[in-house]
């Protein structure tokens, strides 16, 4: 599948359809949910190996703002981006939020930032996806999400949430 241009420009967290619901609910996208590590990625192989990010008590992101398949996966060919674009090959829909990157500002460590505290803290037992994996430090608030995207795998299409349930 081509690289799918909804997603260029924007910085972006990816969830599943019943995740998003227990976000919804808290009104945060959480660092550590509550949920079972069976649940989550990069889990498999014990806590000295989750990935970077958890680690440092953040959240996820994607920033695909300067994006190039062609250049990245050139680049990082280990990188393992393409398990969750557009679609968690595990899930039957995903669910994208994209956030402002000026908004979050104060708690956000972009992919160059991220990448030198992978190599300062020697962490390369742990998972990051380089440059454009980034971080939001602490609880990450649904006030801020800017637009909400489902991703059906059955057919294929792109679909816009009603961003009124966050309000």
């Amino acid at each position: 599948m081509k690289f799918p241009t909804i997603f260029k420009n924007g910085v972006w967290h990816t969830t599943t359809k019943d995740r998003f619901e227990l976000i919804l609910k808290d009104g945060f996208i959480l660092p550590d949910p509550p949920i079972d590590n069976s649940e989550r990625w990069g889990t498999f192989s014990g806590p000295e190996h989750y990935p970077l990010v958890r680690c440092l008590d953040g959240v996820s992101l994607f920033d695909f703002r300067n994006f190039s398949v062609k250049e990245y996966s050139k680049k990082y060919p280990l990188s393992s981006w393409n398990e969750f674009v557009p679609f968690s090959r595990t899930k039957n829909s995903t669910i994208w939020l994209k956030f402002d990157p000026e908004e979050i500002s104060d708690n956000f460590i972009d992919g160059k930032d991220l990448l030198s505290i992978w190599h300062e803290l020697k962490a390369y037992g742990r998972s990051i996806m380089p440059i454009i994996e980034t971080a939001h430090i602490g609880p990450l608030s649904t006030s801020l999400i800017k637009c909400i995207i489902n991703y059906n795998k059955a057919n294929k299409k792109f679909e816009k949430v009603n961003k009124q349930l966050i309000a």
